[in-house]
């Protein structure tokens, strides 16, 4: 009976140590670089005016992370007010802060999760544009700013598609050989027609980013691609144009045309502007992030039977347990006296009285 306590107690803290493992493995992730992202505003350097910056954070794996105190910095511009100091980030793993400044430039931003003391260098950039200070002839006048208005530079010209290959029923990878600087990201459009961007304005990568994978395409379905360089708030010229179709095996197909046959800047300039949305890191994590999940299903899985199988042990070791006991029990009581038995007795005590008697004669 000992012997299948031991087997029992054995199992049991096998299990709990299972489950514990399990939390410990799948919880308090940090976060990575390369599926991590900063959504951001370009803000005119005012000082007073504010802009919104957004970050989203994920593991290794592409699962959010939610909970953890985080907060950023932007070390290169001392004049940077931002706040809250610090956030918690959300069930979808993103928080927000507000940043104003007073030096026009473009700034790296640091974010810092405190909850595992992890710090994401130059996850993103802010682009704070200079804006102009008004009639200067009173020397009591102070600078006015002028919101809505960009002054930055465009890319020297535009980018150029080389390829759009099929990944899947449902991915197309773009390579591009980059416009001429100054650039900050690149956005990519494309549509069910040629030269109608219907799904226009996604902004990836950044400065040296030459290929993006577009995902959540559909299935037997033609799609025309083409991106656009941008420089802070002000868009460049759409590259040229390459169809991919997301049926059967993948193809590259390259492009014919010369560099100089660009679109003009129409399509998607009026989606983007001072308050554009910059997506940062997100360039080349899709592929990488399926396969983390899938391989991570995949011990989901392991650990689900590794748990059934101890359960269903812990159960037959304790039915054995009880039958034991039962067993044990049943031996262990004297069994009962029948009638023959109890004659038998009196024979025998009646057979030693007589012998008994015989002796003393």
């Amino acid at each position: 009976m000992s012997k299948f306590l031991k087997i029992f107690g054995f199992l049991i803290v096998g299990f709990v140590f299972l489950t514990s493992f399990s939390s410990a493995t799948f919880a308090g992730n940090p976060p990575d670089q390369n599926f991590s992202g900063i959504y951001l505003d370009d803000i005119p350097a005012d000082g007073q005016t504010t802009g919104q910056v957004t970050i989203s954070l994920q593991d290794s794996s592409g699962n959010p992370i939610t909970k953890d105190n985080v907060s950023i910095s932007v070390p290169d511009n001392p004049s940077i007010s931002i706040s809250p100091s610090s956030a918690t980030l959300d069930s979808t793993g993103t928080t927000s802060f507000l940043v104003k400044s007073s030096n026009d430039g473009t700034y790296n931003v640091n974010v810092t999760d405190s909850t595992t003391h992890t710090t994401l260098n130059a996850l993103g950039q802010v682009y704070f544009y200079p804006v102009e200070s008004g009639d200067t002839s009173d020397s009591s006048s102070t600078p006015t700013p002028t919101p809505g208005q960009c002054n930055a530079l465009t890319p020297g010209d535009a980018a150029y598609l080389v390829s759009a290959d099929t990944v899947s029923e449902t991915q197309v990878k773009l390579t591009w050989q980059p416009a001429s600087d100054p650039v900050t990201s690149y956005l990519v459009s494309y549509g069910l027609e040629s030269g109608d961007y219907i799904y226009g304005g996604i902004p990836i990568g950044g400065h040296d980013a030459t290929d993006y994978t577009v995902n959540k395409l559909q299935p037997g379905t033609t799609y025309y691609f083409a991106i656009k360089a941008v420089n802070g708030c002000a868009p460049g010229d759409l590259s040229n144009e390459l169809p991919a179709a997301t049926e059967g095996i993948p193809q590259v197909t390259t492009a014919v045309t010369n560099r100089q046959q660009t679109a003009s800047a129409g399509g998607i300039q009026d989606t983007i502007g001072n308050t554009k949305l910059n997506i940062t890191n997100l360039s080349s994590a899709e592929p990488t992030k399926t396969a983390n999940r899938q391989n991570l299903n995949l011990i989901n899985i392991i650990f689900i039977i590794i748990c059934i199988i101890l359960l269903i042990c812990i159960i037959i070791s304790f039915v054995v347990y009880l039958r034991s006991r039962n067993k044990d029990s049943y031996l262990s009581e004297s069994p009962p006296t029948t009638p023959i038995d109890q004659a038998s007795n009196q024979k025998s005590k009646k057979d030693e009285l007589i012998q008994s008697i015989k002796q003393g004669l």
